[in-house]
């Protein structure tokens, strides 16, 4: 055998091995997709996979499809937080991601409302700076600050509290509140004043009187 039919002989052998490898290789894909099928589980779906990347598998997207509705349905059917993060984090196909930030958030917001603390809300905010509650939860906290403010009822807790909330909620009652408060020593000075002079006025009339 010369050296060029040697190589066409190669080249041909190679070509026949390449095809039976493929054979094979769509055979068992076939098969194990078929088992997945039946047995409809994230495990052999998983398993496919693993597989499939060895033998070219014709089904990767249908059994990373399978896979995200699995992870998704049992999302919903436990309904918590831990189940909707898990679908986030392992999800191949992740079709319903929107749906599931969704639900976070619903359910962060609803912890949020029911300890209705700063804390609580700042919570929230960290994970959902642009939730679908993240005014609501700006708005709780000014309101608690603003609780507290007026508890304290000083010049320098409203001050304190304007320089927290500068476009607060509650930045006219505040203003207004500060402005009062300086008031106050100047108003009762003046109704002092106003209590020797009514004394006086009144000395004097019984003292006429008298005459």
């Amino acid at each position: 055998m010369d050296r060029d039919a040697h190589q066409s002989f190669e080249e041909a052998s190679e070509a026949a091995f390449q095809e039976h490898k493929l054979r094979i290789f769509k055979f068992i894909d076939e098969l194990l997709w078929q088992q997945a099928e039946a047995d409809d589980s994230m495990d052999t779906y998983y398993k496919y996979l693993d597989v499939a990347s060895i033998v070219s598998g014709s089904y990767v997207e249908q059994a990373s499809n399978k896979i995200d509705e699995h992870l998704w349905r049992g999302a919903v059917l436990r309904g918590v937080l831990d189940g909707y993060e898990e679908y986030l984090m392992l999800g191949p196909i992740q079709k319903h991601a929107h749906e599931a930030r969704d639900a976070i958030d619903e359910i962060d917001w609803s912890t949020a409302i029911s300890e209705n603390t700063i804390d609580a809300y700042l919570s929230y905010l960290e994970k959902h700076r642009e939730g679908k509650h993240a005014q609501e939860a700006r708005d709780a906290i000014d309101d608690i600050y603003w609780q507290e403010t007026r508890s304290e009822h000083t010049v320098e807790a409203y001050e304190h509290y304007l320089s927290l909330f500068s476009n607060g909620r509650h930045r006219a009652e505040a203003l207004q509140a500060i402005a009062a408060l300086r008031r106050a020593p100047y108003i009762k000075f003046l109704l002092f004043i106003i209590a020797i002079i009514a004394t006086l006025l009144t000395a004097n009339y019984y003292l006429n009187n008298g005459r």
